[in-house]
């Protein structure tokens, strides 16, 4: 439920929240977002450890091996880049990678061209993404 707006350097996405109301306490939003994906990604890094584990040999035990150092890398790659934005002066942000998109959401109400800037700078430094797979929003 946003608008796309395409007030950005390099053609990133950004949008912005119609309903201020159900994102009122944004400290618990985030923290219930992160809590969800931490515990979806860590279930799934557990399985893959006993693929890990109980596989022999071959392409089944490198998938898993592979599949699980990639969400590990991107665990890793979204703190990195949320400790660099908070210390941008945001009060807080949310980063989510997949293999073919960054989405970004920051706390804060009114994102300037200049805060868009600053953050898909950090975003594209830090990950070596094209703007266009940065999605750099809002959660008001």
């Amino acid at each position: 439920p946003g608008t796309s707006q395409g007030a950005s350097t390099e053609s990133a996405i950004v949008i912005t929240s119609d309903d201020i109301d159900e994102l009122r306490n944004t400290d618990s939003y985030f923290a219930e977002i992160r809590a969800t994906i931490d515990m979806d990604r860590n279930e799934i890094i557990s399985m893959l450890t006993d693929v890990i584990a109980e596989a022999d040999e071959g392409p089944e035990k490198n998938n898993a091996t592979q599949q699980k150092l990639k969400i590990i890398e991107y665990m890793n790659s979204e703190k990195v880049i949320e400790n660099l934005i908070e210390n941008k002066g945001f009060a807080d942000a949310l980063v989510i990678m997949t293999d073919t998109s960054v989405n970004v959401t920051v706390n804060k109400q009114d994102l300037t061209q200049s805060d868009v800037a600053k953050i898909l700078d950090i975003v594209i430094r830090e990950t070596n993404r094209k703007a266009d797979q940065i999605v750099i929003q809002s959660k008001y």
